[in-house]
């Protein structure tokens, strides 16, 4: 066995020195993880396409006592996602930790969508993860360790109705990771994805705007057998358990944070 200290083992979640990227954290399940990450010693690039949101969560981190700056940009924007990378280097030090948070989704069955709905989905849900992990790897190359941390849904692993498109691209997602880790583990990067359930975020409250939304939103609280949508910070446990020294040895796993919403062996 190795020699380490097991009465030293909460240390193992301390992130003091380390510098995660968390995009979408403007908001929501984002900023959840944001504030999550800052709070066990991560210094956090706040990621947002909106300004004021990103904003408005940097300076909350650094009113707890923690160091964080906002950057604005479009992940569906290479340009964008290297100029912001480069920056939170140049800015908070060495990126170790890239949060891939940005999701987006309409609920509706899929006979009634349209190719312009796919399009703006896949940029969202998948392109913009793609330009994150390979704007994000040739430094975790370089320095030989990170931790890349995508958010996907459960519905990815099981599929829902109303969310044919989103799923079908989430799955993707985790797909892609396990790639990833065939490709990294050996740069000792590790590569896996958190699975929320129902949680309650503004983009389901966009969802529930809508009768269909309400309709699958109400069905799948139901299936929960903790009866209830998650918090986002119950979301953020096991992104930071991902993204600390207690994970170096968990790679392309699905974790799946939904009160039991789906249980896949």
């Amino acid at each position: 066995m190795s020699n380490i200290e097991y009465n030293k083992f909460a240390d193992q979640f301390d992130l003091s020195g380390r510098m995660a990227i968390v995009t979408g954290a403007g908001q929501g399940m984002g900023e959840s993880h944001a504030r999550a990450l800052a709070g066990c010693g991560a210094a956090v690039a706040v990621v947002d396409i909106n300004e004021e949101q990103a904003n408005s969560v940097a300076e909350a981190i650094r009113s707890d006592g923690g160091s964080a700056k906002a950057f604005v940009c479009d992940i569906t924007d290479y340009d964008q996602v290297k100029a912001t990378v480069d920056g939170a280097v140049k800015a908070l030090g060495d990126l170790t930790i890239m949060v891939n948070n940005v999701g987006w989704n309409v609920s509706h069955a899929f006979i009634d969508s349209t190719p312009e709905s796919w399009q703006r989905l896949i940029a969202l849900n998948y392109t913009g993860m793609l330009n994150n992990v390979h704007c994000a790897l040739p430094h975790l190359v370089k320095q030989n360790y990170g931790k890349i941390v995508n958010i996907s849904s459960d519905g990815a692993r099981v599929g829902a109705k109303g969310e044919a498109v989103y799923d079908g691209l989430k799955a993707g997602v985790s797909t892609f990771m396990k790639s990833m880790v065939r490709e990294h583990a050996r740069h000792n990067i590790t590569f896996n994805t958190v699975c929320p359930g129902v949680t309650n975020t503004p983009l389901l409250q966009d969802i529930m705007k809508e009768e269909v939304g309400k309709d699958i939103i109400a069905r799948m609280v139901k299936a929960v057998p903790m009866r209830r949508p998650a918090e986002p910070y119950e979301v953020s446990g096991a992104v930071v358990f991902l993204s600390s020294a207690a994970s170096d040895f968990v790679q392309g796993q699905n974790i799946s944070a939904s009160g039991g919403l789906t249980m896949v062996g």
